[in-house]
Parts: C-alpha cells; sequence; structure tokens
C-alpha cells in the first residue's frame, strides 16, 4: 500500500477510501527520565499507549477486483553491481521501481508528525523489550505513510555531481597511509609482531580458509578487543567475521550513503584527536529496513577510518545525534548488532568517544536495554549529553564539520560534507585499482 500510495497516488487514495480500521489500545506505566546534563533524573508517570491499526483486507481485495496495474518499463540505473557499460537496467513489466533516496538534507518527520514529541513521549517498558519486529502490522502502516512524502520527491542525483576529482586535486579526508604496511610491521615491538604472524600463520594453516589481505592481519592484532595484540580475542573476531564485508565500497555503499545516516564528515575530530564519523538514528527504521544494509554502512565506514594509521593505532569516534528519534527508530536486535561492531566483535575497530547527543526524555528505558550489550570499558567511553555540551569533547573548531542538523553548533552543510566523503572515497578506490 506504501508504494502504491509512491508511485500511484489516486489508486492509493481510492484504497484507503474503501479499507476499514480498527483501533486498539492499552495502558502502560513506566519510568520517564529527563536528561540534565550528564546525569538522568527518572520520575514515575502513566501513559495510556493507543497504537493505530488498520485492516488491509479491503485494500487487497479492491487491488485484485477492480485494480489492473501496468507498470511501464522505466529505466533504472540498477543496484552497484550492475556494469555501467551494459547500459540502463529496466524493471521488468509489473513490477515497483526502489525509490532512492536524494543526496539533498533528508527531513525526519517532525513532532505531532507519526508520533507524540519526541521530548515527552512516554513508553511502555514492556513493549520496548518485546522484538520489534513481531509489531510490525501495527505501526508499518502509519510510518509509511509519514515516510512516503518525502520519498516522493527523491532522485538519484547524476553521476557528474559525484565524478571523481582529477589528479592531484586536493584531497579532502586523508585516508591514506602515511607508511608502508611493512614500515608499520617493522615498527612493532617484537610481541606486537609476533601476535600478528601467529594470527596469519593459524589462520591460513587450512587450506579450507581463503587468507585475509595482509593489512587485515595487523588491523585484527591492533584492534583485539580489550587491549591491543591479545591473540585469543583477536582470534575470536576473525572466526566471526563475515568475509562479505572484505568487499565492502564505495560502489556498493553509495546507496546507503545518499541516506545521510552514518558518514565521516571532513576534519571532525575530538579533543583527543581522534578521528569522528557522524550517525543520524532516526534516518533508520528497523521495521522496514534490513538491519544488514545498516551494519554494512557502519563497517564500511569504520574500515575506511581504519585505513589511516593514527587511527588504527589510537582508535576512532562517533557522534550519534539523537533529534527526533523515536521507538520506531528502534529495536533490540538492531541494536545489538549496532553495539556488538561498535566494540570490534564483528569488525576489527577500537572506537574510543561515543557522543550520544540530545535523546529524548525517556531513553532510560532504552539505556536500560542497552547496558548488557556493552563491556564495563566500552561503556566508560559513552557519553549522554544535550548539544551544548559538544565544545567539552570535539576539538576546536569542529562547528565547521559538524552537520548542519546538530542544532545549535553544527554550520557545515550535510549535504556538502557527504559529497566531499563520496568524492574522496572514489578517488581513493580509483587509485588503488589502477595501482592494483
Amino acid at each position: 500500500a506504501a508504494q502504491l500510495h509512491q508511485h500511484s497516488p489516486g489508486v492509493a487514495q481510492s484504497i484507503a477510501a474503501g479499507s476499514g480500521s480498527g483501533v486498539g489500545g492499552g495502558g502502560g506505566s513506566g519510568t520517564s527520565p529527563s536528561v540534565t546534563g550528564n546525569r538522568m533524573e527518572f520520575t514515575s508517570m502513566t501513559s495510556p499507549m493507543s497504537p493505530k491499526t488498520s485492516s488491509s483486507a479491503g485494500a487487497n481485495m479492491r487491488i485484485q477486483t477492480e485494480t489492473k496495474m501496468e507498470m511501464p518499463q522505466i529505466p533504472y540505473r540498477g543496484p552497484p553491481s550492475v556494469s555501467e557499460s551494459s547500459g540502463p537496467f529496466v524493471l521488468p513489466p509489473g513490477s515497483l521501481p526502489v525509490p532512492v533516496p536524494s543526496y539533498s538534507s533528508y527531513h525526519p518527520p517532525m513532532d505531532g508528525a507519526g508520533g507524540a514529541s519526541s521530548s515527552h513521549e512516554s513508553v511502555n517498558p514492556s513493549m520496548m523489550l518485546q522484538d520489534n519486529n513481531n509489531q510490525n502490522n501495527k505501526s508499518s502502516s502509519n510510518n509509511n505513510q509519514n515516510n512516503n512524502s518525502n520519498d516522493n520527491n527523491t532522485r538519484m542525483p547524476p553521476v557528474s555531481e559525484f565524478e571523481v576529482p582529477p589528479p592531484g586535486a586536493a584531497t579532502v579526508i586523508s585516508t591514506l597511509d602515511a607508511r608502508t604496511l611493512q614500515q608499520q610491521l617493522d615498527a612493532l615491538t617484537i610481541d606486537e609482531r609476533r601476535c600478528v604472524t601467529s594470527l596469519q600463520s593459524k589462520w591460513e594453516s587450512r587450506a579450507n580458509r581463503a587468507p585475509f589481505p595482509p593489512e587485515w592481519y595487523l588491523r585484527f592484532a591492533q584492534c583485539s578487543p580489550g587491549a591491543p595484540f591479545t591473540m585469543s580475542t583477536a582470534w575470536k573476531v576473525m572466526k566471526k567475521f563475515e568475509k562479505r564485508y572484505l568487499s565492502l565500497s564505495i560502489t556498493t555503499m553509495e546507496r546507503q550513503l545518499v541516506t545521510q545516516t552514518i558518514f565521516i564528515p571532513r576534519g571532525l575530530k575530538s579533543l583527543d584527536g581522534h578521528a569522528m564519523f557522524y550517525f543520524r538514528p532516526s534516518r533508520f527504521f528497523p521495521r522496514e529496513m534490513a538491519s544488514s544494509t545498516i551494519i554494512d554502512n557502519l563497517a564500511y565506514i569504520m574500515q575506511c577510518m581504519l585505513e589511516n594509521e593514527q587511527s588504527l593505532r589510537d582508535g576512532i569516534g562517533l557522534v550519534a545525534n539523537m533529534t527526533h528519534w523515536k521507538m520506531v527508530n528502534f529495536s533490540i536486535a538492531y541494536w545489538h548488532k549496532f553495539m556488538m561492531t561498535l566494540q570490534g566483535r564483528r569488525v576489527p575497530t577500537r572506537v574510543q568517544l561515543f557522543l550520544i547527543v540530545n535523546p529524548p526524555s525517556w531513553f532510560g528505558s532504552i539505556w536500560a536495554i542497552m547496558r548488557p550489550m556493552m563491556s564495563d570499558a566500552f561503556r566508560r567511553k559513552i557519553h549522554i549529553i544535550p548539544a551544548e555540551e559538544l565544545p567539552n569533547y570535539l576539538a576546536a573548531g569542529f562547528e565547521d564539520s559538524l552537520p548542519d542538523d546538530m542544532m545549535p553548533y553544527g554550520k557545515g552543510s550535510t549535504e556538502h560534507l557527504l559529497r566531499d566523503f563520496v568524492a574522496e572515497r572514489k578517488r581513493i578506490e580509483s587509485n588503488r585499482i589502477l595501482t592494483s
């Protein structure tokens, strides 16, 4: 129904007029915390919960009996895996084109559109403890209607808007190593080098295991959970590592990057010099999108950052802008995968700073669910703060590198920061192919 509304508004309206609706409600009481600086104050409150549901039986019957749709063949660039030389991909008749977000600024639903105010929304904890995937039928219809207004005007930018910079052009985001891999290995201590070589020999001792690229053995060792160069924990990550992450590239990830959910803003650093990436959780809807898309996005971004020797050695950080974040943007399964990835248990990484900025007043209930997903050491790296405290954690001049949807300090155009990142990744990865 959501796709029909997007591509055939007239048909969707007639379907909506003939479909029935029902309302179900339930009461719930819980604890609603309010965030004040780094502290959370909890107050007890009771709030009625009234999720709305809509029946789709009438809509399905009307489509089958009264509507005969013939979709034209729509020229479409196709998924990234489709070769450009093979010409445009044409959708078969009767199929719906996949909406592609644009690089222009994404505007999530404001307070009062599709939900209660994010700053005063009440939560029934018993509902949160259920797997959100089992609640799809109750809210996906409303969510689709709220988001389709944005999708109707989306477009994929022309390729010319994101051309790779010509040779010799100034780099925007330097992710290339200052030293070669061999030079980095030579600079290690005897014990550190032994950890790297032991991981490589142990992994490649079995003929049925495809070897990793040489630099990945150093990443696994240096980003081992706990202390760096710990053979036992690095080995656990290697065994659980999904080899598909090795194939992530700007070609495969550009479609997800245009949602502006996770990317690297140019020059954003912490006070301690850690390179920071930007995360906008309100732009991901786990009930409508596969969690693998956001996890792949996260893995790709962290892999890009770890191409830099300093980031590999000292670690990285992230800023999570929680503005407009609601329960529709949360699921336990999705956040568990996300937190495991951030802690280096799915891909090699070392996060040193995690800023959760402007969370809703009821975030304490979510935090109670998230806490068991994190180690004590990782939990100490997390700071829940209002946006006004960002200068206490980010390096001087961060305002120009912070996306402008992070008020009141963000001055960098979100669209331009993303364009710079995409163009730089295309340059780096194109040069890598030419030199390989």
